[in-house]
C-alpha cells in the first residue's frame, strides 16, 4: 500500500473501520493452546478486527471456564475474582515493535502492569516485548454475543519482525472455542512520517 503523510495517517486512525480489506490476512486463534499465532508485518499501521465464519474466520468467540451464567445478551461485566462466566472476544498481540495502540477507537498508553485478572484492556512492557490486552471486561452468554460486542484495535510498528496473537489465557483448562483476528494494513510507514506520528501520540 502506498505511504501516507501525517495527515492521511491521522484521518485513517479516525476512519480504519472503512479500510480496504484487499489482501488482509486471517488468523485463528485456538483457546485450547498456549501456543500464539505469529505473523511477519513490516513497518506501519493495522487494523485488527474480530470476525466471524460468515467472513471467513473459524471461530466466533471463546470460553474460558467451559460454562455460561450470564444471561443478558448486551454482556455481563466481568469481576475478580470470577463471579460470572461465559463466552469472551478477549485476545492479545504482543511485540517488540509496537509504539502505538488504540481499541474500540481509544488510544491506550502504557500502564506498568497487567490489570489483576485482565479484566481491562491494557498496553504492558513485558520485559521488552509490549503485551497489548484487547479485552471488553464483559463475557457473553452466547458466541454470537460475544462477537457482536467486538472491540477492534490498531496497532503501530516502528519496524518489521515477527507478531504474536494469542486469546490471553494461560491455563486451557475448561476452554471452549477461540477467536479469528483480520488483519489489514492501513498504512505503511516511512521513517519521516513515522517520527512525526510517534512524536505526536507518544
Amino acid at each position: 500500500m502506498a505511504k501516507c503523510s501525517l495527515a492521511c495517517s491521522i484521518a485513517l486512525l479516525s476512519l480504519a473501520v472503512l479500510a480496504p480489506r484487499a489482501g488482509a490476512t486471517i488468523i485463528d486463534l485456538d483457546s485450547q493452546t498456549l501456543v500464539p499465532v505469529s505473523v511477519m508485518l513490516g513497518p506501519g499501521m493495522y487494523f485488527i478486527e474480530p470476525v466471524g465464519p460468515d467472513q471467513g474466520g473459524a471461530y466466533t468467540a471463546w470460553n474460558a471456564w467451559g460454562t455460561v451464567s450470564c444471561a443478558n445478551p448486551d454482556g455481563c461485566l466481568r469481576t475478580c475474582p470470577t463471579s460470572v462466566r461465559g463466552w469472551l472476544n478477549t485476545y492479545v498481540i504482543e511485540s517488540p515493535q509496537i509504539t502505538g495502540a488504540w481499541a474500540n477507537g481509544m488510544r491506550i498508553d502504557p500502564i506498568p502492569a497487567r490489570p489483576p485478572c485482565d479484566l481491562e484492556t491494557a498496553l504492558v512492557d513485558m520485559g521488552g516485548v509490549w503485551n497489548f490486552m484487547v479485552n471488553d471486561s464483559h463475557v457473553y452468554p452466547t458466541p454470537e454475543d460475544a462477537l457482536a460486542h467486538r472491540w477492534t484495535s490498531i496497532i503501530l510498528l516502528h519496524a518489521a519482525g515477527p507478531v504474536y496473537f494469542t486469546v490471553g489465557d494461560v491455563d486451557t483448562i475448561g476452554n471452549e472455542g477461540g477467536i479469528s483476528l483480520r488483519i489489514t494494513s492501513v498504512v505503511s510507514v516511512d521513517e519521516t512520517s513515522f517520527a512525526e506520528i510517534k512524536s505526536l501520540y507518544r
